[in-house]
């Protein structure tokens, strides 16, 4: 994930020209997930790339700190099992989490966490959510 974060990083900050040479666009879109809108920022990749041996052929960030994969229409159970999610990990219908982090800190908590989401259109998503959560005074 942490190119995943590079590249968005590159994107975000440069013009189209000095891009890197596997991103072909970028595009503002909407997946819809269990009826709910989830508005994105997507880039479209030129080549997949490969994330935990699944083919993934956008990135996805959202607002609020998720940033994921767009692993096309790779089967859900790959996805889960590529990414170490499972039952135990299901918080909601078509959506995993597990924590991996959580850092305290002077007011808050950050909260580090992996994710798979599966789409209304049959997408699944792939990735990770940071989140900070203010300390009762």
């Amino acid at each position: 994930m942490q190119r995943i974060a590079n590249m968005w990083e590159r994107v975000s900050e440069l013009s189209p020209l000095a891009w890197p040479d596997n991103v072909s666009a970028v595009a503002e879109r909407e997946y819809r997930v269990d009826g709910q809108e989830m508005p994105v920022m997507v880039i479209t990749l030129e080549q997949p790339v490969a994330l935990k041996g699944v083919a993934a052929t956008s990135i996805v960030l959202a607002y609020g700190g998720y940033l994921a994969a767009d692993m096309g229409d790779a089967p859900l159970k790959a996805v889960l099992d590529a990414t170490g999610l499972g039952a135990a990990d299901r918080q909601a219908e078509g959506y995993w989490m597990r924590e991996a982090a959580r850092e305290a800190s002077s007011g808050y908590t950050r909260v580090r966490a992996f994710s798979v989401i599966a789409t209304d259109s049959g997408a699944v998503l792939a990735g990770c959510m940071t989140s900070e959560v203010r300390s009762a005074d």
